[in-house]
């Protein structure tokens, strides 16, 4: 199941991406906003903020597809640096 409670990604669970303009990368979910859902791509170490419609139309057209969880510590690492590169792009 690729939502938990309230159609949202799972925090830690990378998404696989098959189409579109991220095609190739590795989507981590971070958190949310009231508009969007905040990943960090991997490999490029760079925030997507992807409006929850269009996400969910991703899910639900197969382009995004869940993968299996990340090695332990991975998540915290990416955490660290989604809100290190958030916290360099307002300044």
């Amino acid at each position: 199941m690729i939502f938990k409670d309230k159609n949202e990604p799972k925090k830690g669970v990378p998404y696989a991406v098959q189409g579109g303009i991220y095609v190739g990368e590795m989507l981590v979910y971070i958190e949310k906003t009231k508009t969007d859902y905040c990943f960090i791509s991997v490999p490029k170490n760079v925030v997507r903020n992807i409006p929850k419609d269009k996400f969910v139309f991703a899910v639900t057209e197969q382009i995004v597809e869940e993968v299996d969880r990340l090695p332990d510590g991975v998540y915290n690492i990416l955490k660290a640096q989604y809100f290190f590169n958030k916290k360099k792009k307002t300044k």
